[in-house]
This record gives structure tokens, C-alpha cells and sequence, in this order.
């Protein structure tokens, strides 16, 4: 009792100490153009910076803003300036342009704060802090952008305080442009009530619920107008709750007082504990249904049973149901019992459960899967995100084996094997064991230039090879082998997980087959080979013998594109970036031009066509250069965008995962899974992971199937890796199946 009133009082002086801590506290003042801003909540000073809710000042400058609470990213934009934040992140963007921040926005208390003064200053305002008022003064004069809207509201903000029931009234508060006409709305209750002027650009309205108003969680949105101006629209900070909020029933355990055998006269007490105030039953196993149960105290249910000499029910399952309101719970106790002359049925289990796999398997490896258990069960394993139902033999009393032969095609990266164990329609928990990889696609070529049977103008055409990279694994760079014409040139190549790319140094011989063959493996040791032909054939009379770049794989900011080409000397020479702009070419030799292009941040392009010109007196060549060029002017690292499918979202399997990245980045995907089986076993793991490759425009597609079935969670876990062998920050889906 003496430690209670010790921590009572200590406690007392900790939140006397607080208020008058608080109390103190001078309240910081904004004003934009002299008139002052209302905030729901206050603005706090932060290590000599001042933030203040998001919402309200952004409004307040005529600003749009949007939070993406995915990402965490707020956007705002007024007129041509787009200004972007990410929370707790010290890296902004102002149009493109990367901002170092000394403080970044962040979440307090449920409320979104943003420095006060680059939001200001990122849109071309001034801002000035006085501190003998504790006042922070905005001025929108040099603003660029849209010109300033004939209405603004300053900030919206209500009464409410907690779930609001019928009969409570509800006042908003409004601060915009004097002289206008306002109303508010909440969302699936009420629409356009008015709201009067009760002084210089200060509004108000009142709404009195109703018996029959429900909802939770709603966003209170004001409106105004003036003189038939399109209305300036607000939303308050705070959200609120009308009308009774439907309770969550739960059932928290059940359990009972039985031994393994209790005989006829015993009896069986069983407790369930769960939400209060409901009716609650229990059943035992499939045979005795129905039976209530009485609440002994809050929450807490008690249900009894004697056992009858009719009675003989082995391996029973308690299972306890729980109704309040409309709302119905049931959960299942996880020790079963045994009534009247049953006798303790077998146990059904399984002990181990183990495979062969010390590395990838290729195409006719076997995977070979052993479980130990119970004798005389139906046995089988699945493979997750890839077969199930695959079929185990009893080879000795309780030792099963089963045999999986990799197939050409099959393509599975860290799977998690799981066994199933039954008998007489009683399932053992299942296990899990893994990972293991099934290697059985080779790599393939998705494209070749030129062409094979191709007829080229070039005598020094760009080669190169796509692979596909959507089945199986990456080709490994270190591997590929590429001859032209009988000579090996393995040595020049350009590299990359999906592509690769030769420039012929010296022109190739004219009007004869010119053979090119590939050979490469995968990270997993297949193999591929793929051979093919074309003619060089010049025309008769052309300016452009043969032009070549160097930006086969993304360049960087402040890398070159260089580009030379070859010709009829003494002419004048250009090459253009189709979509960006044209660059002059000079001759530094005879007949050989170069021109080079620097990268920068504002040169964000992807796939763009790069065309020599060549022209004299007597007229003009042209040759288009492949392949198309990408620059990664990219500050940082995003994480992988995905377009499919959105977090939290039902959908039906298989699910296709579609998004973007950077260019040619190497792209992982991780697989996880939840469920409960049966409705009672919780199991969880890794379905699988798969590396595929984004192409030139940072679009990558994966199938992702599943073995569980309806409810399931899934999580979705994507990186990229760029070819300079940065990692992106993570990108996670969750979804339910």
C-alpha cells in the first residue's frame, strides 16, 4: 500500500510539473500578408525550427497538397513550383531540384508537421521570425505561380472531442477571406450546411447528430466562395467519430479442467475469457453441440458438462463461440479431450522434415524430400508459390520420402517446402523447411541487332543482345562469349545482366554474310547459345558510311554521351537526341566527326533515338543509331514503384506484380505468407524470392501464385540493385488473399 501512494504522488508532481511546463509555453503566432493563421494545432518550435500542420499552411498559401501515405511523401503545388517532402527525411525536391533539410516534416501526436520556413521560402515567399512577439510574418508578394485565388481559407477545425452521439452538436470553425459564403460537410452524414460570419473572416457552423448518424474516422471539409468564385476547399486536421462505433468481439482463450480420460459422472468445467457482456456456448468436438455458458464476472465465461455413460468421444476439440450484438467469434482450444469409454486416440505428428538441396537444382536434378511421423498416414509436400500435392511413400514404419525431377521450365528462387501429415481426417500441424531453388530455364534471347537475314547500310553496325530475364535466373556478364565474323571480341563488349553490346572498331567486309555467335550461362550454370547473320550493304550514294555510340547501359549525371560517326569529309555534322535537343559534330579526322553531350540532372530521358546528320553542298544524309539511349539523372535511390496492385488490397491469385525502377536494374522480389489452416493453425514463411530485370524504361513484371487459399496474408517485399551496385530502398505490399 506504501508503494502505491509513493508512485501516486510522484506521479501527481510529474503532471503538475507538465501543466505548468505547458502553461509557460508562449503560443507561436503566423500571419501571411498580415492576417493570421488558425491552427487546431499549435506550431512547436523543434531544435530552433518551427513547424506547423501541414494542411493549414499549404492551404493558407494557396497551395494544393496530397500525402501519400504509402510512400510518406507529401506533395504540394501552386502554379509551376511542385514541392515534395518525405517524413523524416532530410532530403526534399523543389521541381525536380534536390533540397538538404535541417529538419525534416514529421508525424507528432498524429498530426503531419512541416517546416514552416522552406515551405515558405520553396515557393518564392519571405518569411521573418520576430522574437519579442513569438511571431513568424509570410510574405506572398514574390510568390510565383497561379495568381492569387479570389477566396482562401486559413484553417478549419471543430469542437469535437470524441465519438459524438445523438442529440451532440457539432461546431466548425472556419478562417478565410472576409465576406464570403461558407458551409462545411462530413462525409455519409451531411452535406452543404451554412455557416455564418460571426466576425471579419471568421466562420461558423453547428450540426446536431442524429440517432440514426454512423461513422468513423470521417475528415470535416469547408467550403468558400465569393462573389461566384470557384470555391477554396479545406479539410480539417482532426478526424471525427458520429454514433455509436460497433464494439470488437473477441475471444482472448478457452481452456478446460479435463485429463486425458474423464468418465462418465465427471465433470468438465470449461472458462472462455473475451469481450464482455455477450452470450457464449462451447462444443465438444463434432458430437455435443450448443452448450452455455454463464458470465461469472466481466468478460469472463464458465460452462460445465457431466459426462454420460453414452458418451465416446476420443481426441475431442473444445470449440467456444461468443455472440454480442451482431457480431459472432468463435476459437478452438488446442489440447483435445476424451469422454465416457474412449480411449486416448493415436497422436498425429510429424518429427522432421528435410530435402537434399545444397544448391540450386537444374533441369533432371531430383529434390529429394524426407518427413518422419506418425505410421500409416496419407503424406505429401508442397513447393510454395510453384506445386503442391506432390506425393510422399511410407518407404519404412513412419518414414516417408518423395521425389520432385526438375523439368525444363521450372523456375522457382528460395522456395519454403511444406509437409503435410494425416490420418483418418486428422491433420499434424504442418512443417516447413527450406529454402531451396529449382533452376530449370535456361536463358533465352529476347532480341538481336541486326537482325538475322538483316540487310545494314552501317559498316560498323551496333550489335547487341537482349536476354530474357522474366523466366529463371540473370545471365552472369562474367560468362558471355560473342564472336563477329571469326574473331573473337568478348574482350570490347559492353555488359550487363540482360544486355550486352559491341561497337566495331575498324568497318565489317560488305555484301557477305557476317556471322555472330553468343554463348553465355545463368547465375545457376544453364546455358544458352544462339548464332545468327546479316549483309552490309551501303547505298549506292550516302554521306553516313557508319555512326556508333557509347550509351548502351543509363549514363549518369555528368558522364558524356559520345558519339561518332563516319562519312564524306568536309561536311557539316550534327547529331540530335530526339525529345531533348541537337548537338554539333566536328571533324577530327577526314571523315570521321565527334560530338559529345554531358549529362544533366534536367536531361531525364529513357529510350530516346539518337540520328546523325551529315550535310553538304550537294545535300543530306541521316542514319538512326541503335540502340535507344536512357540517362539516369536520378538523385538517390528511390524504392520500386508498384503499379499493380496496392498495399492493403484484396485481390485474387495468381497476382501479377507490374512496376518501375531505374533502367536495366536488377530487380528482387521476396514472397512472404500468413494463415491460419483450418481456421486454427497459424502458419507462416517465405513463398520464394525472384530476381528479374527492369528494361530500358525500368518496367519489371513477376507472377506470383499461391497454395493457401482465401484470407491469407501476403507481404511483398521489392529492392532494386543499379548497375552500379546501389540498393534502393525497400518497397512492401500487403495484401490478402
Amino acid at each position: 500500500m506504501k508503494k502505491f501512494i509513493k508512485k501516486t504522488v510522484s506521479l501527481c508532481l510529474i503532471l503538475l510539473c507538465l501543466t505548468l511546463s505547458l502553461s509557460a509555453q508562449e503560443v507561436i503566432r503566423v500571419y501571411i500578408d498580415g492576417r493570421e493563421l488558425f491552427f487546431d494545432v499549435p506550431p512547436i518550435q523543434k531544435d530552433g525550427y518551427t513547424l506547423v500542420p501541414l494542411r493549414v499552411i499549404f492551404n493558407g498559401l494557396g497551395a494544393t497538397v496530397k500525402y501519400d501515405s504509402n510512400t510518406r511523401t507529401i506533395t504540394s503545388n501552386k502554379g509551376t513550383t511542385i514541392v515534395q517532402l518525405t517524413l523524416d527525411s532530410t532530403t526534399a525536391y523543389v521541381n525536380g531540384q534536390i533540397r538538404k533539410l535541417d529538419m525534416p516534416a514529421m508525424s507528432i501526436n498524429e498530426r503531419t508537421l512541416v517546416p514552416l520556413r522552406f515551405v515558405g521560402e520553396a515557393f518564392g515567399a519571405k518569411v521573418k521570425w520576430d522574437g519579442k512577439t513569438k511571431s513568424i510574418f509570410i510574405d506572398t508578394q514574390g510568390m510565383q505561380g497561379t495568381t492569387s485565388p479570389a477566396t482562401a481559407i486559413y484553417a478549419i477545425m471543430h469542437s469535437a472531442s470524441g465519438i459524438l452521439g445523438a442529440g451532440e452538436v457539432l461546431t466548425v470553425t472556419l478562417i478565410g477571406t472576409p465576406g464570403g459564403k461558407a458551409t462545411f460537410d462530413i462525409p455519409g452524414i451531411v452535406t452543404g450546411i451554412i455557416m455564418n460570419e460571426v466576425s471579419t473572416g471568421k466562420y461558423e457552423g453547428t450540426y446536431t447528430v442524429k440517432y440514426s448518424d454512423r461513422g468513423k474516422d470521417l475528415l470535416v471539409t469547408g467550403y468558400l466562395t465569393k462573389d461566384n468564385s470557384d470555391p477554396s476547399i479545406g479539410q480539417a486536421e482532426k478526424k471525427i467519430s458520429i454514433g455509436q462505433v460497433a464494439e470488437d468481439v473477441k475471444i482472448t482463450s478457452i481452456s478446460h479442467n479435463a485429463s486425458p480420460l474423464f468418465r462418465p459422472g465427471d465433470v468438465m468445467e470449461v472458462i472462455l475469457t473475451g469481450t464482455a457482456g455477450g452470450q457464449a456456448a462451447f462444443d465438444i468436438g463434432n458430437v455435443i453441440k450448443g452448450l452455455n455458458m454463464v458470465e461469472i464476472q466481466a468478460g469472463t465465461y464458465k460452462g460445465t458438462y457431466t459426462v454420460r455413460g453414452a458418451d465416446n468421444i476420443p481426441n475431442g476439440i473444445i470449440t467456444g463461440y461468443l455472440k454480442k450484438d451482431s457480431t459472432s467469434v468463435t476459437l478452438q482450444d488446442t489440447i483435445p479431450v476424451n469422454l465416457g469409454s474412449a480411449s486416448p486416440a493415436e497422436e498425429i505428428k510429424i518429427s522432421s522434415f528435410t530435402h537434399n538441396a545444397k544448391g540450386s537444382l537444374k533441369k533432371g536434378d531430383e529434390l529429394r524430400v524426407t518427413l518422419k511421423g506418425t505410421q500409416g498416414c496419407n503424406v505429401f509436400f508442397d513447393i510454395t508459390n510453384f506445386k503442391s500435392n506432390i506425393t510422399m511413400t511410407e518407404i519404412q514404419p513412419g518414414i516417408y520420402e518423395g521425389i520432385y525431377r526438375v523439368l525444363a521450365g521450372d523456375s522457382v528462387r528460395e522456395a519454403y517446402l511444406l509437409g503435410h501429415l494425416s490420418k483418418e481426417g486428422k491433420e499434424a500441424p504442418i512443417f516447413q523447411t527450406g529454402p531451396v531453388t529449382l533452376a530449370g530455364v535456361s536463358p533465352s534471347i529476347s532480341e538481336v541487332s541486326p537482325k538475322n537475314g538483316a540487310t545494314v547500310e552501317s559498316d560498323r553496325p551496333n550489335i547487341y543482345v537482349t536476354f530474357d530475364t522474366q523466366k529463371g535466373s540473370l545471365v552472369n556478364p562474367q560468362t558471355v562469349k560473342l564472336m563477329v565474323d571469326g574473331v573473337n571480341v568478348t574482350g570490347q563488349l559492353t555488359k550487363a545482366p540482360m544486355f550486352i553490346s559491341y561497337n566495331p572498331a575498324n568497318p565489317l567486309p560488305l555484301k557477305r554474310n557476317i556471322w555472330v555467335e553468343l554463348t553465355a550461362q545463368d547465375e545457376n550454370g544453364n546455358s544458352v547459345q544462339y548464332g545468327w547473320s546479316f549483309i552490309i550493304s551501303p547505298p549506292a550514294k550516302g554521306l553516313i558510311f557508319s555512326a556508333s555510340h557509347n550509351g548502351q547501359l543509363p549514363i549518369k549525371t555528368g558522364q558524356k554521351l559520345q558519339v561518332t560517326m563516319y562519312g564524306v569529309s568536309g561536311c557539316v555534322a550534327w547529331f540530335e537526341i530526339i525529345g531533348l535537343m541537337n548537338i554539333t559534330m566536328k571533324e577530327t579526322g577526314s571523315g570521321t566527326y565527334y560530338g559529345e553531350y554531358p549529362v544533366t540532372p534536367l536531361a531525364k530521358i529513357s529510350g530516346a533515338k539518337i540520328i546523325v546528320h551529315l550535310k553538304n553542298q550537294t545535300g543530306e544524309d541521316t542514319l538512326v543509331i541503335d540502340p535507344p539511349v536512357t540517362f539516369d539523372v536520378e538523385e538517390g535511390f528511390n524504392a520500386p514503384n508498384i503499379t499493380s496492385i496496392q498495399n492493403g488490397q484484396n485481390v485474387n491469385f495468381p497476382v501479377e506484380i507490374k512496376g518501375y525502377t531505374k533502367p536495366y536494374a536488377t530487380v528482387e522480389i521476396t514472397y512472404e505468407y500468413q494463415t491460419n489452416l483450418f481456421n486454427v493453425l497459424p502458419v507462416k514463411g517465405v513463398a520464394g524470392t525472384k530476381r528479374i530485370s527492369a528494361d530500358e524504361k525500368g518496367y519489371f513484371y513477376d507472377k506470383y501464385t499461391s497454395i493457401f487459399g482465401s484470407g491469407t496474408q501476403h507481404t511483398i517485399t521489392v529492392t532494386a540493385i543499379d548497375s552500379s551496385g546501389n540498393t534502393s530502398p525497400e518497397t512492401i505490399i500487403n495484401v490478402v488473399e
